[in-house]
């Protein structure tokens, strides 16, 4: 058996992308998995910043970041919750060796029934 998952692009506009995420688990999880493909949206590599994160992890909890040679962290979600920076600049894609703009989850401690639903509200390129 898998994990029963789904993405959903609500958003898809010059500046503005909003993508959710869900995943009821069977226990599998999943490991490094590209949620956001910037390739395929027509987005560049170090362009995306994430400015809201809106989450909800049932029994475990959800690594997302942003793929390179060393994946780099954006955040360690669990329970439910909100993170909010539109007053900043956001989470931006650092850059570092083998960037590939992407952005990738990870679940930890999924067990049968774990699961997620998570959004991701970001801007593209330097858009404030």
């Amino acid at each position: 058996m898998a994990d029963a998952v789904a993405t959903q692009i609500i958003e898809n506009g010059p500046r503005n992308l909003v993508m959710s995420f869900t995943n009821n688990s069977d226990g599998t999880g999943e490991a490094a998995v590209v949620k956001v493909d910037v390739s395929v949206l027509g987005v560049s590599l170090t362009s995306l910043k994430i400015r809201r994160i809106i989450y909800n992890v049932t029994s475990g909890s959800v690594v997302i970041s942003w793929d390179a040679t060393t994946d780099s962290v954006i955040a360690v979600l669990s329970g439910y919750g909100e993170i909010c920076l539109e007053d900043t600049q956001g989470f931006f894609n650092p850059a570092t060796t083998g960037n590939t703009g992407d952005i990738l989850f990870t679940t930890k401690t999924f067990t049968a029934p774990s699961g997620y639903t998570i959004i991701l509200e970001m801007t593209k390129g330097n858009a404030p």
